[in-house]
């Protein structure tokens, strides 16, 4: 949860304390909780790469569908937060080029 506020605020350009106030802890847990629960926490490695691919897809998709900050900037959260877990994981995003990304985003949120 904590790594989730800090990124919001760093994508959403709002400092700590206002991403804090921002946040519906419900919607963020059950987020969270649909993704993989505790076995997800961003600095978590899976066992393997498809393993943290598969993880990635299901965080992105997770907040998408339960958006744990209301107003503009819910899609980028969600792509910015799976972009950070598959990083920790030793994955590199090609968003190149940018239609087909929007394109997984939405498939995602669909």
């Amino acid at each position: 949860m904590a790594d989730l506020v800090v990124i919001a605020g760093r994508t959403l350009g709002i400092d700590t304390d206002a991403a804090l106030d921002r946040i519906d802890l419900e919607a963020a847990q059950a987020a969270l909780d649909e993704a993989g629960g505790p076995a997800l926490a961003l600095g978590v490695t899976p066992t393997d790469s498809s393993a943290a691919a598969a993880a990635g897809a299901r965080l992105v998709r997770a907040l998408l569908r339960r958006p744990p900050f209301s107003g503009p900037g819910g899609q980028q959260l969600a792509v910015v937060a799976g972009l950070q877990f598959l990083s920790l994981n030793g994955w590199r995003a090609d968003l190149e080029p940018p239609a087909t990304a929007a394109v997984v985003v939405e498939a995602l949120a669909s």
